[in-house]
């Protein structure tokens, strides 16, 4: 997510000043049973100049698509126009969508804001191949905040629902990585609140969950096919695993090594030179006694990390 503001001489920011503040987002993602997932962003912006426009990138990849984009502000929907253009001036209360350059959908609107004020957005979309089907296990993986965005996010909160007019069968529901997704069987909901994200910093959470909550073919999810039981290892590992823990303190030692080494070797130059004139907890439980219950909650700059910007 994007904002920009205008060029209105009063009573703009300073120099260097912030023009707004993200004091918060709620994501809410609703799996269909035929894999599609319905996704509704609301983005609160604190403005401390005069603002005319926003825009969110969505990142994609060859299997996601975004369908139905819609842009609203309390009760009023606002009207689509002919293109996403970021920067330039438009009516207040329309907004465009375009797709799909650098790998991602860009949904821009405009209105109008006055220094002061604070204005809550929401935006909807539908996402097409972000759950991947396998034959014993379904997972969703859903971007949630972008790496991109030059201010920090006062708060995050995602809620995951997912289809409950189904039995799930075999399959576990399953979220791993501190902090982690708090997972609710019986309502077969998954949650997260988060504080503070600084910039630069992107989080994509991604979920288990059986397979059988899904349609056998599914018109909206990328079907894998074969077991997902590799990828929920890989969920799984976390950075309290003793021989992961190992791993990295073997390579931390390393690097320690290979640093104090470099400054040796630096000193013992000089010293010639001066003599020598003109020289990241798992948590579990589930549908069933050996199922379990948590998702996986990762961040950082992956390739589903990306979206952000800047404002003018």
């Amino acid at each position: 997510m994007l904002p920009f503001a205008g060029t209105t001489p009063e009573r703009m920011p300073a120099a260097g000043d912030p023009l707004y503040s993200l004091t918060e987002t709620a994501v809410l993602a609703e799996v269909a049973t035929d894999g599609r997932v319905a996704v509704t962003e609301k983005h609160t912006f604190a403005w401390h100049g005069p603002a005319h426009g926003a825009y969110l990138d969505i990142p994609l990849d060859s299997r996601v698509h975004v369908e139905n984009v819609s842009v609203s502000e309390g009760d009023t929907a606002y009207r689509l126009g002919p293109d996403a253009a970021v920067g330039v001036n438009r009516p207040a209360g329309t907004y465009g969508t375009a797709c799909c350059d650098d790998d991602r959908q860009r949904v821009a609107w405009y209105f109008s804001a006055a220094p002061g004020s604070t204005n809550t957005f929401t935006i909807r979309y539908t996402l097409r191949g972000a759950v991947t089907a396998h034959d014993d296990q379904a997972f969703l993986s859903l971007p949630v905040w972008g790496e991109n965005w030059p201010e920090q996010l006062d708060l995050l909160r995602v809620e995951i629902r997912l289809p409950r007019d189904r039995d799930p069968g075999a399959g576990v529901l399953e979220s791993a990585e501190d902090p982690a997704l708090t997972v609710n069987a019986a309502t077969r909901t998954a949650t997260l609140t988060e504080r503070r994200i600084a910039p630069g910093q992107a989080r994509t959470v991604e979920l288990a969950f059986p397979r059988g909550l899904i349609d056998a073919d599914p018109a909206g999810a990328d079907v894998a096919g074969g077991s997902g039981s590799a990828r929920l290892d890989r969920m799984r590992t976390s950075y309290d695993d003793p021989v992961v823990l190992a791993t990295i303190g073997v390579i931390a030692g390393s690097m320690l090594l290979l640093i104090v080494c470099g400054l040796i070797s630096h000193l013992l130059s000089r010293r010639r030179a001066a003599r020598s004139p003109g020289r990241g907890a798992h948590s579990y439980g589930g549908y069933s006694g050996s199922g379990s219950s948590s998702g996986y909650y990762g961040g950082g700059g992956s390739s589903t990390g990306g979206g952000g910007g800047g404002a003018w």
